[in-house]
C-alpha cells in the first residue's frame, strides 16, 4: 500500500506556493538543489518544480534532478501544479500513480524536459545506470525532448534487461518519430513482454512508416489482446492499403476490443475493398463493434455499404442506429432516404436528430413532407436539426411551416428557422 503524507502538511506547502510561487530567482538554484534531498517528499517536489521554472543549466542541478527520477513517493497534485505542456504524457512514465497524485520523480522528469537540450547528456548517461526506475524515467524524458541525438541511446535501451525500460524506450522512439528507428522497433514486436510489444506497435504507428506494415499485420495475431489492438490502431494510423486484408481478418478476432480497433483502422484507410468485411461487422455481437463498423462504412463513402447500414438503422442499440444514420448521410446516396425517413420516428431523440441531419446532407426533396412533420418533434434539438435540413434542401414547400416555426418556444430553434427561411427565399 502506498504511504501518503499528512494532508495538513501538504496543504501548508500548497499555501506557501500560492503565497510565494517558487520565488525561484530570489532563492537561487542551490537552495532548490539542496531541497531535493529533504526528508519531506513535498519539499522535494516543490524544489523540482522550482528548478524547472528556473530552467537551470547548472551541471549539479541537472545531476540532482536525474538522481531524483526514481522517487515515486506520492504527493498531492496541489503541492505543485505547473502549467505544463507535458502533463498529458504523465501516464507514460511508469510510476503508476493515481490521477490525483504526482511524485518528486515525476516532477523531476518534467523539470528536465523544461530545461531541454542541456539535460540531454545527463539523461543519456542515466540510461546506463543501475536503477530501473531511473532508466525508465530517463527514457521517457528523452522522448519528450524529441531530439534525434538521443536515438542511438534509446535504440540500445530496447535491449535493456528490464521490460519497463524497453517499453519506455519504445515510446520515446515513437514520440521522436524518426524513421531510422523503424527496423529496431520491428524487432521489438517479438519481445517477450507484452507491454513492450504493445508500446513498439504504438511507436511504429506514430512514426507512420509504411515499411512497418507487414510486421504489424503479423502482430495482429499476437497472443496478447492489447498488442493486437495496438497493432490495429497503428495500421489505421499509417493508412497503407496493403493492410486491408489483415485488418479485415481481424474483424473476426475473438476480442471485441481488437475487432472495434480493426473497424476503425479500415475506416481510416478508406479503401472500398474493406466494405464487404465491414458490412459483416455491422452484425457483430458487440454493439461497440457494430457502431464502429457503421462509422467506417460511412467514412469510406462507398454506396455498396448502404444496404448494411440500412439494416443497422433497425439495430437494437440506439448508438448503432445513430452511427448508421450519420454514415448514410455521409455517403449521400438517395437510396437511403426511405429508411432515414423512417428513422425520424425513432424512439431515441439522438437518432431522430441524426436522421434529420442525414436527410439534409443528402438534400432529398423526397424527404420534405416527413421533415415538415418532424418540425413538430417534442425535442428542441431535433426540431433545430430538422430546420437546418429544410434550409439545406431549399424546397419552397417548407417555407410556410418554417414561418409557423418562428413561434417555437426554443430560441435556438427559432434562430435556425430564420436561417432556413433565408436559404429558401
Amino acid at each position: 500500500m502506498l504511504k501518503f503524507y499528512h494532508i495538513r502538511r501538504l496543504a501548508l506547502f500548497a499555501a506557501l506556493l500560492l503565497a510565494h510561487p517558487f520565488d525561484a530567482q530570489a532563492q537561487g538554484w542551490r537552495t532548490h538543489v539542496a531541497a531535493l534531498s529533504d526528508a519531506d517528499p513535498a519539499a522535494r517536489a516543490i524544489a523540482a518544480c522550482a528548478l524547472g521554472e528556473l530552467e537551470t543549466t547548472e551541471a549539479a542541478a541537472l545531476d540532482a534532478l536525474v538522481a531524483l527520477l526514481p522517487d515515486a513517493t506520492p504527493v498531492a497534485l496541489e503541492v505543485c501544479q505547473p502549467g505544463h505542456r507535458y502533463r498529458h504524457w504523465w501516464g507514460r512514465n511508469g510510476l503508476g500513480l493515481a490521477a490525483q497524485y504526482t511524485s518528486p520523480g515525476r516532477l523531476a522528469a518534467l523539470a528536465l524536459a523544461d530545461i531541454g537540450e542541456p539535460a540531454l547528456a545527463p539523461l543519456q548517461r542515466a540510461l546506463r545506470g543501475s536503477d530501473v526506475p531511473t532508466r525508465a524515467s530517463a527514457a521517457w524524458t528523452l522522448g519528450v525532448l524529441d531530439d534525434d541525438r538521443a536515438l542511438p541511446a534509446l535504440t540500445h535501451s530496447l535491449s535493456d534487461e528490464a521490460a519497463a525500460v524497453r517499453a519506455q524506450a519504445a515510446w520515446a522512439l515513437g514520440n521522436i518519430e524518426d524513421p531510422s528507428a523503424v527496423d529496431a522497433l520491428i524487432r521489438v514486436l517479438r519481445d517477450g513482454a507484452a507491454e513492450v510489444r504493445q508500446q513498439a506497435a504504438w511507436a511504429l504507428g506514430n512514426i507512420e512508416d509504411p515499411s512497418a506494415v507487414e510486421a504489424l499485420v503479423t502482430t495482429l495475431r499476437d497472443e496478447a489482446i492489447a498488442v493486437r489492438e495496438q497493432a490495429a490502431w497503428a495500421l489505421g494510423n499509417i493508412e497503407d492499403r496493403s493492410a486491408v486484408r489483415g485488418l479485415s481478418h481481424a474483424l473476426k478476432d475473438r476480442a471485441a476490443a481488437v475487432r472495434k480497433q480493426a473497424a476503425w483502422a479500415l475506416g481510416n484507410i478508406e479503401d472500398r475493398n474493406a466494405v464487404e468485411a465491414l458490412a459483416g461487422a455491422v452484425r457483430d455481437e458487440n454493439r461497440q463493434v457494430r457502431a464502429q463498423a457503421a462509422w467506417a462504412l460511412g467514412n469510406i463513402e462507398d454506396r455498396s455499404g448502404v444496404p448494411a447500414l440500412a439494416r443497422a438503422l433497425r439495430d437494437e442499440d440506439a448508438g448503432v442506429r445513430k452511427q448508421a444514420a450519420w454514415a448514410l448521410g455521409n455517403i449521400e446516396d438517395p437510396s437511403a432516404v426511405e429508411v432515414l425517413v423512417g428513422a425520424l420516428k425513432d424512439e431515441q431523440a439522438d437518432v431522430r436528430k441524426q436522421a434529420a441531419w442525414a436527410l439534409g446532407n443528402i438534400e432529398s426533396h423526397e424527404a420534405v413532407p416527413a421533415l415538415l412533420t418532424a418540425l413538430r418533434d417534442e425535442e428542441a434539438a431535433v426540431r433545430k436539426q430538422v430546420a437546418w435540413a429544410l434550409g439545406k434542401i431549399e424546397d419552397p414547400r417548407a417555407e410556410e411551416a418554417l414561418v409557423g416555426a418562428m413561434k417555437d418556444e426554443d430560441p435556438a430553434v427559432r434562430k435556425q428557422v430564420i436561417w432556413a427561411i433565408g436559404q429558401i427565399r
